[in-house]
């Protein structure tokens, strides 16, 4: 076995930050169809099947899942940015980009 065989690989993203579509699917049982980890370990990484790797088979599973959580539930510095930039749309009619701009350009003594 490959050492880094177990490991779950975080470019699993793209390049908007959605998981890919196997990690959804993990996600999906888990969530929506309430299967176990042990279930999903067989279903998703059925190399993991013989009695002694189970125990990896879940743990990998585990990871893939929190890895979709994180990038369904961004961070709390994420979610304060796309607040201030809703804010700044709303109150200035700019993108955030156009108001650091004028923010920019104005002088102060």
């Amino acid at each position: 076995m490959a050492a880094d065989e177990g490991k779950v690989d975080h470019a699993q993203l793209d390049a908007e930050g959605v998981p890919d579509k196997q990690s959804l699917g993990l996600w999906l049982a888990k969530e929506r169809d309430g299967l176990s980890w042990q279930q999903i370990a067989t279903k998703f990484f059925p190399a993991y099947g013989r009695k002694k790797r189970k125990l990896a088979g879940m743990s990998k599973a585990r990871r893939v899942y929190a890895i979709v959580e994180r990038a369904l539930e961004p961070s709390a510095k994420e979610a304060f940015r796309q607040l201030m930039n809703g804010q700044i749309h709303e109150l200035f009619g700019c993108t955030p980009e156009d108001f650091k701009r004028y923010l920019q350009s104005i002088k102060i003594k």
